[in-house]
């Protein structure tokens, strides 16, 4: 199960919690989830996944969330996420899930994590994509939604969505370098 899925079935779960259906047995489910996704960002190579885990909540804030400032959070950590998030989507479901889900409203950081990431081809197309929407890149997911009715712009966004393919087959390699890098600032500090 992806970071994505398993925020996705806590924020679930939780909701169901929150209005008094939840059960004992998935607040075990989440623990033994979490403990055994910990683990395995614990043992994987990319570290960055790991620290995102543990440091990336802020970010959700930006989930459904219109008053959702990104400027609250640091920059590094958040240009991580937004673009590890923007590759989860579009490497699930192309652009176009990028856009309509929430952290579709995190593009333009996607586009300088990518770009702080030396992922220069990643951040071209992103930044084109987002030309759909003209000139100020709408956060609102509902506009963005909108904008998106406009089944003119399937085309173009499926080919773009097959050039980010191409060019992002590097991403996690450069995350990690990114999450070093900004590890690194910190410990300086």
């Amino acid at each position: 199960m992806s970071l994505e899925d398993e925020v996705l079935f806590h924020l679930e779960v939780s909701e169901r919690v929150e209005a008094g259906l939840g059960t004992a047995a998935d607040f075990e489910y989440l623990n033994v989830r979490y403990k055994k996704y910990k683990e395995n960002a614990k043992n994987s190579n990319f570290q960055y996944e790991l620290w995102l885990m543990e440091n990336g909540t802020a970010c959700l804030k930006c989930w459904d969330n219109d008053d959702f400032e990104p400027s609250e959070i640091e920059l590094g950590l958040l240009q991580l996420f937004a673009s590890a998030y923007a590759v989860s989507d579009i490497e699930n479901g192309g652009l176009i899930q990028f856009f309509e889900n929430s952290t579709g409203c995190l593009a333009p950081e996607a586009v300088c994590g990518f770009k702080s990431m030396d992922a220069l081809p990643a951040a071209e197309v992103v930044n084109k994509a987002m030309q759909i929407f003209d000139v100020n890149y709408p956060r609102i997911r509902q506009i963005r939604i909108e904008r998106l009715h406009d089944r003119s712009f399937d085309s173009l966004l499926e080919q773009l969505t097959n050039e980010f393919y191409i060019a992002n087959q590097n991403f996690p390699f450069k995350a990690e370098h990114f999450y070093r890098q900004l590890v690194h600032l910190r410990e300086q500090k």
